[in-house]
């Protein structure tokens, strides 16, 4: 395997990340249909970008993993994102950001962590500590995501 090193992203990996966002989303099988109504909220633009924390993985050719996160008050942060290309999954690049996650909310005194889970990531974000404590709207209507917190 590549070497992998975790970094702040730049505006010109935003390419990349979309590759890697929607790559990651097709993973799971929704029809492109879907796929299209999620898009304006998946993808990511430069304000974006500016707007929320992203950094990204980067193996010795391309960007692998993205993550981003938004402090939403000084102690809780949402996690946004959270993104491994599909030939990467299974390789610890998702705990290896969690890893980075936790390390970066104790140097920041942010206590929670919120996480609106894709349905099929919930039980990864179980195994890292996260609970679930409720649900949320998604569309199409009657699609609901996990809402769950991360108290390390």
């Amino acid at each position: 395997m590549d070497e992998l090193q975790l970094g702040p992203a730049a505006e010109t990996d935003i390419d990349d990340i979309n590759t890697v966002i929607l790559a990651a989303k097709r993973h799971w099988g929704y029809s492109e249909e879907l796929i299209s109504l999620w898009l304006p909220d998946m993808v990511v633009d430069t304000k974006r970008l500016q707007i929320r924390q992203f950094w990204v993985v980067r193996s010795e050719v391309s960007i692998v993993g993205v993550l981003s996160l938004a402090e939403t008050d000084t102690t809780e942060a949402e996690l946004e994102d959270l993104w491994v290309l599909p030939d990467y999954m299974g390789m610890g690049i998702g705990r290896q950001m969690m890893t980075f996650v936790l390390g970066y909310m104790r140097q920041a005194c942010i206590s929670r962590l919120k996480i609106v889970a894709e349905p099929n990531a919930e039980g990864f974000y179980r195994k890292m500590g996260a609970e679930r404590i409720g649900w949320q709207p998604s569309i199409p209507p009657g699609r609901m995501l996990p809402v769950m917190v991360l108290e390390p």
